[in-house]
């Protein structure tokens, strides 16, 4: 049976942790591939879940760009959302929107360095290969923050200004639901 490549950014997160726990020290290069195409994906996931911007969004591998036009979208774009959906008998549900932070996007553009021909050979006990996994490992643990949201955009304020514009991120069909918005001051990384 054959198995299905999986391209959204949780198949590239799996795939990138099995690089890296490889231990190999060519597995690097791999896992930078599968974190480059997660950060990507993850991108595109915010950018395709915004009917409003489907027209204008980048796509491809210009990760900068793709983090740019969402950012235009969202004036706070970078911030942490709390939803919290209640009701009376059945309690709390909480989703999250959880933005790709600058220092992300500039890592994902620092692994394309990798993913290059290199001019020189690299003896097993140089450096080079331990900062290299550190640098990995602190992106992966970025992305995994990254992808842990549950919205895949944050609430808008409704054209009014008396709601809140949550179009397709999720599906509120019990009436007996409140809604609040709370926004969380984003960590230090995400400004």
């Amino acid at each position: 049976m054959t198995r299905v490549y999986g391209t959204d950014v949780y198949a590239y997160l799996v795939r990138a942790r099995q690089q890296l726990d490889s231990r190999c020290c060519e597995d690097l290069f791999y896992a930078a591939f599968e974190l480059r195409c997660a950060v990507e994906s993850r991108l595109q996931q915010y950018l395709d879940a915004r009917e409003d911007i489907a027209k204008h969004k980048k796509k491809g591998w210009r990760i900068a760009a793709s983090e740019m036009e969402l950012s235009k979208v969202f004036k706070d774009g970078r911030t942490i959302v709390e939803v919290k959906l209640t009701e009376s008998t059945a309690g709390q549900l909480q989703l999250f929107y959880t933005p790709v932070s600058k220092t992300l996007v500039s890592a994902a553009e620092c692994l394309g360095d990798l993913l290059h021909h290199r001019k020189t050979d690299l003896d097993p006990c140089d450096a080079w290969w331990e900062k290299t996994r550190s640098f990995l490992e602190e992106t992966f643990a970025g992305l995994e923050f990254a992808s842990a949201g549950t919205l895949l955009a944050p609430p808008m304020k409704s054209a009014d200004g008396r709601g809140v514009y949550v179009k397709s991120f999720f599906h509120r069909s019990n009436p007996k639901m409140t809604l609040s918005i709370s926004s969380c001051v984003s960590p230090r990384e995400l400004i």
